[in-house]
């Protein structure tokens, strides 16, 4: 949420990160190997076997876990043994190729029904040079990109896909033949170590790996219906995705919307209503089913009865494919959070449109990357709660005084390449921003304005001037790399 920062006060958030991953097969090797040897590519890095599905491996436990009895007994198939004529695209992308199946990857489902409200963007993550009408064995090979950590990591798979009683188990497309976004889960299984790992995931941590963007995560009882509606309509004029959901707390309304569960958005719209202005929002339930808001506007409401007829038939489509319609003021009842992937320069790394790839401008949103360290041999790992707070990496902003009277600043920080113990975190960091106009030597707790929420990214507004960001570990003395992220409205000068 948006807020001033107090000129003598510092601005403190601290985080949860991960790790990175290997994968280590090249795309076009593995291919011409395949092609040369006159195999269909079987990956050696994730097999079509129980390994691939589930996180603990066979003698790592007692007993079966919840998710071994629910997932098991599937076939391994590919495309061609489930349908006559499979394609990886059908008639282009849309946001309806992206079925959730039985796995509980809504998010990632979620997120990637987006994708196709971008196309560049998808594209940089679905590379289009792949099929199965692509010879011989490069049928059988694929590749997708995530974003990982400060560099786009690129994911190579076969296209050997779980199965029960000859359907895909898991996520699917609206069309029976298309299998892009079937193969797009495996390959986020493979990049996490197994379907079991993408399950329940964190919906930011899932639309960054997707996009390279930085996720913004909005409490929507804390914002009232105007300043809310003007953050997501300017959010997806700049092509940002957006994605939200329900508190479980909340319960069923009654007008089938699912609490704990991700749903995508895709769409806004003013009408007519009665001779006053309605602000409609769209989103689509990963589930593509029957199973969607059942309240004013939606799919079968009697209010579009008194809608322009040009705006019925441009906008309303009656069909159980989990897409609907309903109203802002619904919307901010309902729903709980709202989750915005702002996108920068590394959500597409060529000039596509996004950005000059000659410069840090891009459509609304300037963008910064930073790589530091932690170093007690170098004297900057003071810790965040210590009294060497500022025997940290310190980097100056600047805002310069030209009329405007804030700017918006996005904050990220990001712990590179530290390796995550099943179901702990390995470090806890965060960072801090204050004026430069006091005395940075006596900074102490009194000044820290501690979020009870403890967040990997801020969304603040602050006035010109200049300041100081500190990026720190919680305890002192501790090494490690970072990358620090910043996306800003109008220029500003990082050093």
């Amino acid at each position: 949420m948006s807020e001033n920062v107090a000129h003598r006060k510092v601005q403190c958030f601290l985080c949860n990160l991960h790790g990175n991953p290997k994968v280590g097969l090249n795309f076009e090797e593995e291919r011409n190997r395949c092609v040369a040897e006159k195999k269909l590519f079987e990956d050696p890095e994730f097999p079509a076997s129980d390994e691939s599905l589930y996180m603990q491996k066979a003698g790592e436990q007692s007993s079966e876990t919840e998710f071994q009895k629910t997932h098991r007994g599937y076939i391994w198939k590919r495309p061609g043994e489930i349908v006559e004529d499979p394609q990886f695209i059908v008639s282009g992308q849309s946001r309806f190729d992206v079925t959730q199946g039985a796995l509980s990857d809504c998010c990632l489902s979620a997120c990637a029904s987006t994708l196709p409200l971008h196309e560049k963007l998808l594209h940089q993550v679905v590379p289009l040079n792949q099929g199965f009408k692509e010879g011989y064995a490069g049928k059988r090979i694929f590749h997708f990109q995530f974003w990982h950590y400060g560099e786009w990591v690129d994911v190579v798979i076969d296209d050997r896909l779980p199965t029960k009683n000859n359907h895909l188990a898991f996520m699917r497309s609206e069309d029976k033949n298309e299998f892009w976004s079937s193969l797009l889960e495996k390959a986020y299984a493979k990049l996490w170590g197994s379907y079991e790992a993408i399950t329940d995931g964190c919906l930011a941590d899932i639309m960054e790996d997707m996009t390279a963007g930085i996720v913004v995560n909005y409490t929507i009882s804390e914002y009232d219906r105007t300043t809310l509606r003007k953050i997501a309509k300017k959010a997806f004029a700049m092509r940002s995705l957006i994605t939200c959901g329900i508190d479980r707390s909340k319960g069923n309304s009654g007008n089938e919307l699912v609490p704990n569960h991700a749903y995508g958005i895709t769409g806004f719209e003013t009408v007519q209503y009665f001779g006053r202005e309605v602000f409609l929002v769209r989103l689509r339930n990963p589930w593509g089913n029957a199973i969607q808001w059942k309240g004013p506007f939606g799919d079968k409401a009697a209010e579009w009865d008194y809608v322009s007829e040009d705006d019925k038939e441009r906008l309303l489509v009656v069909k159980d494919d989990g897409e609907f319609w309903m109203v802002w003021d619904d919307f901010m009842r309902q729903f709980s959070t709202m989750h915005i992937c702002m996108l920068g320069q590394e959500s597409v790394r060529e000039d596509q449109g996004l950005s000059d790839k000659n410069s840090n401008e891009t459509r609304g949103w300037q963008y910064v990357e930073i790589h530091g360290e932690w170093s007690a041999e170098k004297g900057v790992a003071g810790g965040l709660k210590s009294g060497n707070f500022t025997c940290n990496p310190q980097y100056s902003i600047r805002i310069p005084d030209d009329g405007d009277e804030e700017t918006s600043l996005i904050i990220e920080v990001m712990q590179k390449h530290e390796k995550e113990t099943k179901g702990t975190f390995v470090k806890r960091i965060g960072f801090a921003m204050l004026s430069r106009n006091r005395d940075l030597k006596r900074v102490s707790e009194d000044d820290i304005l501690q979020d009870t929420a403890w967040v990997t990214v801020k969304h603040i507004t602050i006035h010109s001037g200049d300041y100081c960001l500190i990026v720190s570990t919680e305890n002192g003395n501790q090494n490690g790399e970072f990358i620090l992220r910043l996306l800003f409205d109008r220029k500003i000068d990082v050093m």
